[in-house]
């Protein structure tokens, strides 16, 4: 039910075990966190645990990216994981269509699942532009996982003017967006057969008295 976000940690594997040894066994990363850091110490701490746990990195694979550029990128992850597959490989931050349908990262998904390297295709995101990204790759097939951002700002009791005008002129970043049509395509994701996992789920509410 609740796993390690790793976007944070940087060299402390005691953090790691913490985790572990109550009972978290998904633990998250990406090659950009902490300038590959996060994944390193992550591998290190789990070093002879690799069966008792999941791992999911990333990739901000580009619309232009070829399958030959993934593939370097997932070994890079791989190697400092410290194994030789992971459970989940994300394309990272996806915010535009191009990218979650570019034909050579799912040429990539084929070729690496077929050689063992990941387990599940995935796609990460939380910009303005993610429900038509979550809503294609349903309807594309080739995502197996998504991991978004979820909260209670995407209940109907907190869309109002202010939501509408920043979503209006940040629509095409990618930051923590409203997402009013989450709940939707969770239900469609749920439908399919789909895993979701979700993120950003406090939107900074500790550090705003709410």
């Amino acid at each position: 039910d609740i796993s390690f976000g790793g976007w944070g940690l940087e060299d402390d594997e005691s953090l790691v075990r913490h985790a572990l040894d109550r009972g978290v066994t998904h633990f998250d990363t990406a090659p950009d966190y902490a300038d590959g850091r996060s994944e390193t110490t992550i591998g290190r701490a789990l070093a002879g645990d690799r069966q008792r746990v999941t791992l999911a990195t990333k990739v901000a694979a580009p619309s232009g990216a070829t399958r030959d550029e993934i593939m370097t990128a997932l070994e890079q992850s791989l190697r400092r994981l410290g194994t030789d597959y992971v459970d989940v490989y994300f394309n990272h931050a996806v915010n535009k269509l191009p990218r979650i349908r570019n034909p050579e990262w799912l040429e990539f998904v084929a070729r690496a699942k077929q050689q063992g390297k990941i387990r599940a295709s995935g796609m990460s995101g939380h910009g303005g532009k993610l429900a038509r990204c979550v809503d294609a790759a349903i309807d594309d097939g080739a995502t197996d996982v998504f991991l978004l951002a979820h909260n209670y700002a995407n209940e109907p009791s907190f869309r109002g003017l202010a939501q509408r005008i920043q979503d209006k002129f940040t629509g095409g970043f990618d930051f923590v967006a409203y997402q009013p049509e989450l709940p939707r395509l969770l239900s469609r994701a749920r439908e399919a057969g789909l895993g979701v996992m979700v993120m950003k789920t406090r939107r900074g509410a500790r550090y705003n008295d709410l």
